[in-house]
């Protein structure tokens, strides 16, 4: 399926409406909705068994055993809106967030999940002072890195999360999804993304490749960009927490330049004066070296052995030897498009592989980064990540 690109003025990089942002009012018929999804929810909680409700997975200390999903752009979670009709794209929701809200809401008891995990709308592409065009998925595509289009890092500014492009619009659904579960007494625990982290941010600002070589040829420059991305990381945290998030989380990108080259530009220090001021999860950071884990050590980071079966052993090995709490995501293709069996045997295969390596605290959770999903899948795969994972931690896989 090809993505539909939403051409732009240079000078305003991406639609009039993304820069515009006015915070939505509900009327009636919006509060009935909401009732009404309330009530869903509700009664999927209540047909549990026990000891399988939401706050009994929390209070037990069996939160490795929550299920959620994790879909990138959200370019999924809209399909609830039009019964996966190819008609609602992602971009939909950001003009009018009232929609990603009751689609979040509607996609939480469709599927009977866990909890709420809610990905980051944008990594800043534009909001850093990049331009390029937007797809109808609300993925950027670069023309111009915000290093050039600025004319220099000491150009550059972090963005507002109040004012700036989509974040005002995550900010506002968290803090309405968080509204929602407390006036309803729902105890669904609320995760969100405030990727990237400081890394991630270099790429954004110089793009992948030219990262690599600043990393090695300019300390200073890089020294600069990722003190960008500390600050950006910092306060979109506390953003999101205050908000409503009930835990933060992002991704590492510690595969993408050299090890002893982030060591001396401080971004170790930099991620762990980000748990030490707002309880940041640093993870996934998967397929790692001894290294990578040991700048993650000692403080609330979560390994992260992403799809590839032949990476899992090597990396539970890694994530044990340095007491992480560790987890796998499923083959994405193989969660998107896979049979039964085959989505079935690849969550059996890591469960058993961490059995065999003697991890604990350890679960598989799934990703959606594609569109084109079908919908028994996802409803097989959360069925199967439940089963298989609440019988891991009672110690019953065979």
């Amino acid at each position: 399926m090809e993505l539909e690109i939403l051409e732009i003025d240079p000078k305003e990089r991406i639609p009039k409406w993304y820069w515009t942002w006015k915070e939505p009012e509900f009327d009636a018929e919006d509060e009935l909705v909401l009732s009404h999804l309330a009530d869903r929810i509700l009664d999927n909680i209540e047909m549990r068994s026990e000891g399988e409700r939401p706050e009994d997975l929390m209070t037990v200390g069996a939160k490795r055993n929550i299920v959620t999903t994790t879909i990138e752009r959200d370019i999924l979670t809209i399909r609830v809106l039009d019964a996966w009709g190819d008609v609602m794209k992602a971009s939909d929701f950001h003009i009018s967030p009232k929609l990603n809200l009751i689609a979040q809401l509607m996609w939480i008891s469709r599927f009977d999940l866990d909890g709420i995990n809610l990905y980051t709308p944008s990594y800043g592409e534009v909001e850093f002072g990049g331009v390029g065009n937007m797809t109808s998925h609300l993925s950027h595509v670069p023309k111009e890195r915000a290093l050039e289009y600025m004319g220099g890092i000491d150009n550059i500014k972090v963005p507002n999360f109040h004012k700036d492009g989509a974040y005002p619009r995550y900010l506002w659904v968290i803090k309405e999804l968080k509204n929602f579960l407390r006036k309803n007494d729902l105890r669904l625990p609320l995760s969100a993304s405030s990727c990237p982290d400081p890394a991630g941010c270099a790429i954004v600002i110089f793009g992948p490749e030219r990262m690599k070589r600043i990393a090695k040829e300019d300390p200073e420059l890089m020294h600069k960009a990722l003190k960008l991305g500390y600050e950006y990381s910092l306060n979109f945290s506390r953003a999101l927490y205050v908000a409503g998030a009930d835990f933060v989380w992002h991704c590492a990108h510690l595969n993408d330049v050299d090890i002893e080259s982030i060591k001396e530009y401080g971004y170790d220090q930099y991620n762990r004066d980000l748990y030490n001021k707002c309880q940041i999860f640093a993870g996934p950071i998967g397929n790692l070296s001894k290294n990578h884990a040991e700048l993650f050590a000692g403080f609330n980071a979560t390994g992260c052995s992403i799809e590839k079966k032949e990476d899992l052993e090597e990396d539970l090995k890694v994530f044990k030897e340095h007491g992480m709490y560790s987890t796998s995501i499923i083959d994405t293709s193989t969660a998107a498009q896979g049979s039964k069996n085959e989505i079935r045997q690849d969550i059996l295969y890591r469960y058993k592989t961490a059995i065999s390596l003697g991890v604990e605290a350890f679960n598989v959770t799934v990703e959606y980064r594609d569109y084109v999903v079908p919908m028994e899948n996802i409803e097989y795969t959360i069925e199967q990540l439940k089963e298989i994972g609440r019988a891991f931690v009672q110690r019953k896989i065979k």
